[in-house]
């Protein structure tokens, strides 16, 4: 039984763990600062709360809610469209964490349109007079 509860709670480990990431990558906010292994022993023994992220070994999903980002946890976990339609890629976000999938490429800043017009190529010739 010690066992299969270890085994779960690796699992739950790891989606917290990618939760915490798309999260961050989002909207901000912190990544586990524990070692998946360590994650799992505190998991195992107790409901137990990350960065505002509660998480219940034993309930399905197993984690229940999010203090400081709710909005992204029902993006999120609850697959509702409409909390968060600013995020980009939330499908892929959502195949990341859920599925494992591969995690969405950075965008990189963006930059206001006046901004990005002034911004010259790498590649354009300055003279210098």
């Amino acid at each position: 039984m010690d066992q299969m509860n270890r085994a779960r709670a690796e699992r739950v480990g790891e989606l917290l763990r990618r939760y915490m990431w798309a999260r961050c990558r989002c909207v901000g906010g912190e990544v586990p600062p524990l070692q998946l292994s360590e994650l799992a022993s505190r998991l195992q023994w107790s409901p137990s709360e990350f960065d505002g992220v509660r998480v219940e070994l034993n309930l399905e999903p197993p984690i229940r809610c999010d203090r400081e980002q709710p909005a992204f946890f029902r993006a999120i976990l609850e697959f509702d469209d409409r909390a968060m339609p600013e995020v980009e890629e939330i499908d892929e976000w959502r195949s990341y964490v859920h599925a494992n999938g591969a995690m969405p490429k950075d965008p990189g800043p963006k930059l206001p349109l006046a901004t990005q017009a002034t911004v010259r190529p790498h590649t354009e010739r300055i003279d210098v007079v």
